[in-house]
């Protein structure tokens, strides 16, 4: 398989991440995890409330930032928000963009996403560029390169699975969360840099030529 690419972000990474506790108060927490990307039905977003709502810690903060074509359904994520008594520790942020983007995936102990399809997964790709963990679905078909190379973990995407993947972050040592840190900037440049991944096509075309 051929994996698709993109650039590091060619900004200053520490000054992006001092900027969100402006835009973010939330993201300060202790333990801020993030969901940046398209805001839609097969983002598995509804499981990631219900599994982090199911998840007793009080420190652990979900920031699910980006833009929803429909309303109807951001207001229902809302409701369910609101249902399950957690509007303190669940914030819908709306889009983010340019430097604010790059330091939120840079200012989260971790980056999820229990999708239900993706062929890719950009947005999992730019948290690998800042060196942020990753928890996604085994939905996503860059899933084994993720958990091959030890930045991430993957689950079944359904409630069940994405709590797994909370409850297995939380109880990952710090020691051991940094050499995911570390291990997610080299799968990225190993994989997914956008140069690395052009010359990966043309071995692939010389191949069949």
């Amino acid at each position: 398989m051929v994996n698709y690419g993109t650039a590091a972000p060619e900004i200053d990474l520490p000054e992006a991440q001092g900027r969100i506790p402006e835009r973010l108060p939330e993201a300060a927490r202790k333990e801020p995890t993030s969901f940046l990307g398209r805001i839609q039905e097969k983002k598995g977003c509804e499981e990631l409330i219900r599994a982090f709502a199911a998840i007793e810690k009080s420190s652990l903060q979900l920031v699910i930032a980006g833009p929803c074509a429909n309303d109807g359904y951001l207001q229902r994520l809302k409701r369910l928000t609101n249902k399950l008594d957690r509007e303190k520790t669940i914030t819908l942020s709306g889009m983010l963009t340019g430097n604010l983007k790059w330091g939120a995936f840079a200012a989260a102990e971790a980056f999820i996403l229990p999708s239900h399809q993706e062929n890719f997964g950009i947005a999992v790709v730019e948290a690998l560029a800042c060196g942020t963990p990753v928890l996604i679905s085994n939905k996503i078909n860059i899933w084994r390169e993720i958990v091959n190379d030890g930045c991430g973990f993957a689950a079944e995407d359904d409630v069940a699975g994405t709590r797994c993947l909370i409850e297995r972050w939380l109880a990952t040592p710090t020691p051991e969360r940094r050499e995911m840190a570390a291990s997610a900037r080299l799968c990225f440049a190993n994989h997914f840099e956008i140069n690395r991944a052009a010359d990966s096509m043309l071995r692939v075309l010389e191949t069949r030529s």
